[in-house]
């Protein structure tokens, strides 16, 4: 049976596995001691952030961030990003990107934001539909120029 909990500082050498295979997916050059610094910055600061896990078997098997920071000066309210999110491919298609997704979903209405931002690799077609099953909409290119 899975269940989706918040991920405690205790789950850090998993998060960090599971992110070292999101980072592969994305052609992310880093290291394994910036993603465990990450983490403990990101358990350290949940007002800024919710982290939240799906675990069978006494262990992780995906993961999902919602970072709360973000501010729409347009339309004066919070809204919140979802990032760090991968699902072990031992356990894809198998609903628990959903219930990952959902329980981001609920945190989010819980803290009353406005709306939701996700990023998406274009090749990542299994991804996409899942994002848009759900309600997603694609209005936009995302770009990046890294500076460090």
């Amino acid at each position: 049976m899975v269940m989706v909990r918040r991920v405690e500082s205790h789950d850090e050498a998993v998060w960090v596995g599971l992110m070292a295979e999101l980072a592969a997916l994305h052609g992310c050059a880093t290291s394994l001691e910036n993603i465990a610094a990450g983490f403990r910055f990101a358990v350290g600061h949940p007002e800024k952030f919710a982290l939240f896990g799906a675990e069978a078997d006494g262990s992780l098997i995906g993961i999902i961030t919602l970072n709360l920071g973000h501010y729409s000066i347009w339309t004066n309210t919070w809204f919140g990003l979802i990032e760090d999110f991968i699902v072990a491919e031992s356990h894809r298609r198998q609903g628990i990107g959903s219930m990952l997704i959902s329980r981001v979903l609920e945190e989010a209405r819980a803290r009353n934001l406005s709306r939701l931002e996700l990023y998406a690799l274009r090749q990542n077609l299994p991804a996409r539909s899942l994002y848009e099953k759900i309600g997603f909409e694609s209005d936009s290119f995302y770009y990046h120029l890294y500076l460090r």
